[in-house]
């Protein structure tokens, strides 16, 4: 799949292709990796990663793409940092992705869960505690993108973060 993309791409580059060209290089640097070896699968799909950034960065700067792909690009870019522990650079993308779309639930929820995790180690203030239920509201008003795009079992999640700390 990743090589018919590539060449879909070399055909079409349009925004919606280098969007999948993008996913697909995620798809791929999923393979072949477990826990116990996850610093070398790491290094060895590096390459994929960067090029997935490098592909949704593209979409997301894109003024003629639609604002959902947009939004979605930079909720995806901010989810490869968050996955190799780029935990500040994850924050800023989701935010980004919020500047595009403030109705991207996803981004708000994920970014709500990231301050939680952080003030629950004690790192941070409490208006750290507040940003996140704060941004957990914000998703819970756009619940049904939530749904759209996550699951219904995330919605709840939201739900649950939005009204446990008022």
């Amino acid at each position: 799949g990743l090589e018919l993309y590539r060449e879909l791409h070399g055909l079409y580059p349009t925004a919606y292709v280098t969007y999948n060209l993008a996913n697909a290089l995620v798809e791929a640097a999923k393979f072949g990796g477990d826990d116990s070896d996850w610093l070398d699968h790491q290094e060895r799909t590096r390459a994929y990663r960067a090029e997935a950034r490098q592909g949704y960065w593209r979409v997301s700067q894109d003024v003629d793409a639609d604002v959902e792909l947009r939004t979605q690009a930079w909720t995806n870019i901010a989810n490869l940092f968050a996955k190799t522990y780029r935990l500040s650079e994850a924050h800023d993308a989701r935010l980004a992705a919020l500047k595009v779309d403030p109705t991207n639930g996803v981004a708000a929820f994920c970014a709500a869960l990231g301050l939680m995790w952080l003030f629950e180690r004690g790192g941070c203030s409490e208006l750290t505690q507040m940003e996140a239920v704060m941004l957990a509201r914000q998703a819970l008003r756009n619940k049904e993108r939530i749904v759209q795009y996550a699951g219904a079992r995330v919605a709840a999640k939201v739900e649950a973060l939005a009204g446990d700390r008022k």
